[in-house]
């Protein structure tokens, strides 16, 4: 799997919130699981243009499945956009610095999520930058 790279020019912080402390057993392909989690923070890295970079990563469990949203604070992703972004060769949003890729990155990212029975989606952030979240659902043991 890709390793996450954040650059020694920019100044981002990284948070990570489980406030509950969930420990919920799901089944996942760790390596296909860590490429969503790489592609997402790079993005997001690359979406970061100024000084104070803010990439904010949170946990919590909704009905069965857990829910991650990883958020920033760079350039967005227009509304327009927005509902093509997990489409092969697309790219939601143009970096001033030309940060970009070939506009697969989110397809597969969609394709893994998928794969492991969940869904994923980009929500407005209300200042600036974009929210990704995906939820998998968690392992029932049914003996």
């Amino acid at each position: 799997p890709p390793d996450i790279v954040v650059s020694s020019k920019k100044n981002i912080s990284l948070a990570y919130c489980n406030s509950k402390k969930l420990t919920p057993t799901i089944l996942i392909d760790h390596h296909q699981l860590h490429r969503v989690f790489a592609n997402l923070i790079n993005n997001a890295i690359k979406a970061i243009e100024h000084k104070k970079g803010k990439i904010n990563i949170t946990l919590s469990s909704k009905k069965g499945f857990l829910l991650i949203k990883i958020s920033d604070n760079g350039v967005g992703i227009p509304k327009a956009k927005q509902p093509y972004i997990f489409e092969k060769f697309t790219q939601g949003s143009k970096t001033n610095n030309g940060a970009g890729g070939t506009g697969l990155g989110l397809a597969i990212c969609s394709e893994i999520i998928t794969r492991h029975q969940g869904k994923i989606w980009v929500e407005p952030n209300q200042d600036v930058g974009a929210v990704f979240c995906f939820y998998i659902p968690k392992w029932q043991n049914t003996k």
